[in-house]
């Protein structure tokens, strides 16, 4: 989701090829396929303000812009294109070799840029900000550190004191980066700023932070002691369910992907007729407007 509300995804019947789509104020628009051809399975995987979207079809990572997809290139296998910046730089991973090992890369100035990885065989890059900052996971000595990806080096950001830890999203000014790292006894959420990551908690299992904005607001999901998942807002030092801020609607939101500077909230859970379908939350005053972006049914729950 970028800074004015549009979102971008995938969509498929049961049984069906998925369809890559961009929402905007409330028109599910279907972005069609690399050369018009059937098939391939395309998807999209970020938005910039100027709608360039990173989409995906058929293995391989393009950029879409004014219904034309742009190959982002190879380092010699399959790509997946994962985030997109102002300039339309592209992120993701590329496969050195088919099947083989793949690097967190950054398309930009026309060519596939190989970031490498911090010693280990493979590396992926989830986000990348404005500054062409970017934040991803890389293996290093037999384990999968989170990294940021600044001034031509890679970073290691370490853990919460566990084995393996992942960045999925850095804000515009690189102050503030969000992901999960491993406890000693389970996976949580994390922010890493200033040096230190940060554990944020859970809902007594699991939990991963998938998205930060610039005023330090966090999304993501914790299973709770369960196993049942749910999709969460972090702010103000506190993990808020978002099922509580949206009851009575008949949704269970079970993941939020992103967060905005608008503090718009997109992921995806389970409708009232148990359909899994995304979900797009609008901050109001004195409520909040929980939006489906399949069904585009408005509901207006009470706020916390």
């Amino acid at each position: 989701m970028n800074d004015v509300g549009q979102v971008v995804g995938y969509y498929a019947d049961p049984g069906q090829p998925s369809h890559a789509f961009v929402w905007d104020t409330g028109s599910l628009v279907d972005l069609g396929t690399p050369g018009g051809n059937q098939g391939g399975n395309p998807w999209a995987s970020g938005i910039n303000v100027g709608e360039q979207i990173a989409c995906n079809s058929g293995g391989q990572a393009y950029r879409w812009s004014q219904g034309q997809w742009l190959s982002v290139g190879s380092l010699g296998g399959g790509s997946q294109a994962n985030g997109i910046d102002l300039q339309g730089e592209v992120t993701g991973f590329a496969y050195l070799t088919p099947g083989g090992t793949y690097h967190a890369f950054v398309y930009r100035q026309g060519s596939m840029v190989d970031l490498g990885t911090l010693g280990g065989a493979n590396s992926v890059a989830n986000r990348i900000n404005d500054l062409g900052e970017v934040v991803g996971r890389s293996d290093v000595a037999g384990v999968t550190h989170a990294f940021v990806y600044r001034n031509g080096a890679m970073n290691d950001l370490g853990t919460l004191g566990g084995t393996h830890s992942e960045a999925n999203d850095i804000d515009s000014t690189g102050a503030v980066i969000a992901g999960w790292a491993d406890t000693p006894v389970a996976r949580h959420a994390s922010l890493y700023s200033n040096g230190h990551m940060t554990d944020l908690g859970s809902f007594g299992g699991a939990s991963e932070a998938a998205a930060v904005n610039d005023l330090g607001q966090v999304v993501g999901w914790s299973d709770d002691s369960l196993g049942v998942r749910h999709a969460f807002l972090y702010d103000n030092g506190s993990m808020i369910d978002l099922n509580t801020l949206v009851s009575g609607s008949g949704w269970t939101l079970e993941r939020a992907m992103d967060i905005n500077n608008l503090g718009q909230i997109v992921g995806w859970g389970r409708n009232p007729a148990g359909e899994e379908h995304a979900f797009l939350i609008v901050p109001e005053p004195a409520t909040l407007s929980l939006l489906a972006l399949g069904s585009l049914a408005v509901l207006r729950p009470r706020r916390k």
